[in-house]
């Protein structure tokens, strides 16, 4: 996180001239993907560490905070400007890296296995009120029944083709 975080400095220190396509708010998406990427790495570092108990936020409030210091340390580059939108593209970039991880983290964490949850008790008896419901509409035969084995069919016998 350090390194990104210096390459970060490097680059809003005026000192390459990084040559992009021009689109709308091209400022603006930029920020919000670079510090986006920047949030995703500090809350990858800070779930590392136990005593951290709500990574995304530690992460989120580093990496806006970095941006407003970088802001502020652009006021003392020749050539760059300090804009206050470019602080809240940094956050919003953030800020939707970091929900994305912690969105797949949640659903990796809350899946249930399915032989697993069908032996817990309550997986048992919400599948036998489920069968008893479909039971009573008529989906499933009462319970016992068996039904009559139908022989299978016997196909005729047919000489195999050829000579």
């Amino acid at each position: 996180m350090l390194a990104y975080s210096g390459w970060i400095y490097y680059l809003s220190s005026g000192v390459v001239d990084v040559p992009l396509p021009s689109f709308p708010y091209q400022d603006k998406v930029l920020h919000a993907i670079a510090y986006g990427v920047m949030g995703a790495i500090a809350w990858v570092m800070f779930r590392q560490w136990p005593f951290f108990q709500r990574a995304w936020i530690w992460a989120w409030v580093y990496t806006s905070g970095y941006g407003v210091t970088d802001e502020w340390h652009q006021f003392y580059v020749p050539g760059r400007y300090v804009d206050v939108w470019d602080c809240v593209a940094d956050s919003f970039g953030a800020a939707l890296f970091i929900s994305i991880l912690e969105y797949i983290r949640y659903r990796q964490e809350n899946v249930k296995d399915p032989v697993i949850y069908f032996h817990s008790r309550k997986g048992a008896q919400r599948l036998a009120q489920k069968l008893s419901q479909m039971r009573d509409q008529g989906r499933l035969p009462p319970p016992g029944y068996r039904g009559t084995q139908h022989p299978r069919p016997e196909l005729p016998h047919q000489p195999p083709s050829g000579s």
